[in-house]
């Protein structure tokens, strides 16, 4: 009885909700002169090197732990965007990359790889 409400009412894959706002955040850093491409690496840093601090390296955190971090860094992201924009463009970018972390299956490890390109490639060009 319920199945073709349960159609109607289907939630997006996580992973592509994820995906388009990584997609997103890329593309804009693309048209950022080098002064707003700096801002999005060193925001993205920043917030790498703080969680790390605070709690250790990445890799060893537990799932659950991923994601209530990367809900408080997203939420760093928007309440810092008035004011830095560009650097809180990378601050989401870290959000995005631990909340990828959290979900399963092979989209979302594209999406962890995509990130981490991205960031190997901009040190590189910075």
């Amino acid at each position: 009885m319920f199945a073709p409400l349960k159609r109607l009412f289907k939630r997006e894959d996580p992973a592509d909700t994820v995906g388009d706002e990584v997609v997103d955040i890329i593309r804009r850093y693309q048209q950022f002169n080098e002064e707003e491409r700096n801002a999005v690496i060193s925001g993205f840093g920043f917030a790498k090197a703080r969680v790390e601090i605070e709690y250790g390296e990445i890799h060893t955190w537990a799932s659950e732990h991923k994601g209530t971090v990367a809900k408080a860094v997203l939420k760093t992201a928007k309440d810092s965007y008035a004011n830095v924009p560009h650097s809180s463009c990378g601050i989401a970018l870290m959000a995005l990359y631990l909340e990828a972390q959290t979900i399963p299956g092979d989209k979302a490890e594209r999406l962890i790889h995509l990130i981490e390109e991205w960031h190997r490639r901009a040190i590189r060009a910075a």
